[in-house]
């Protein structure tokens, strides 16, 4: 993530893709869901969303 921070869009994926990754190494832990992602996102007028399914890997 810090080396992406500069650039919002790939900042917020590696947050998202940062989440997702604990949760599959970590059972039970809590992180932000995609719901809660683009609230903040939202709230704030940021501009972006988290939309899994429109990843291309």
């Amino acid at each position: 993530m810090h080396e992406v921070g500069e650039n919002a869009p790939l900042f917020v994926e590696a947050f998202y893709d940062a989440g997702e990754a604990l949760k599959r190494q970590h059972e039970g832990i809590v992180v932000p869901d995609v719901t809660m992602i683009n609230h903040v996102l939202n709230t704030h007028d940021a501009g972006y969303e988290v939309n899994p399914l429109q990843a291309t890997r």
